[in-house]
């Protein structure tokens, strides 16, 4: 897993958005050979909008017997030490072979606070079992739009 700073950025279809990610290097994992989970990275903006969200995509080549994520968005308030999970995308399907990805999405209402997104990851492939956690850096969200 390779950290860099977390980006945001606004979607212009109308929902103003703040996307969490790893900018430059993604927060990644690599389990058993040929499988791998990507929390994806967006072009940095301007950190205003009406929600918080995460995106990651997962493939393997060959494909799992079994692969199992679970992706968590995370807040918090200031003067907190404690992360409370904001939105959860959970899935066991087992994700195509490249170019195909399986695709995650985590969105929250946005308020001022640190966000990350988690991902947990197990994969398995005949007798082997393999168990991963990304992360992004966290990013601090100091306004939102109407807040």
């Amino acid at each position: 897993m390779r950290h860099a700073h977390t980006t945001a950025t606004l979607a212009a279809v109308g929902v103003l958005l703040i996307t969490l990610t790893a900018g430059g290097c993604a927060a990644t994992a690599n389990l058993l050979d040929g499988c791998h989970f990507e929390i994806t990275k967006q072009s940095p903006e301007e950190v205003r909008g009406l929600w918080v969200e995460s995106h990651a995509v997962a493939q393997c080549s060959p494909r799992p017997d079994r692969h199992d994520v679970k992706l968590v968005l995370q807040y918090q308030k200031a003067g907190s030490r404690t992360w409370t999970d904001q939105a959860t995308d959970r899935s066991a399907r087992i994700p195509p072979t490249p170019p195909g990805q399986l695709r995650f999405t985590v969105r929250a209402t946005c308020r001022p606070g640190r966000w990350r997104a988690v991902a947990s990851i197990t994969a398995t492939r005949g007798q082997t079992t393999a168990n991963k956690t990304a992360e992004t850096p966290v990013q601090l969200v100091t306004g939102c739009q109407g807040r």
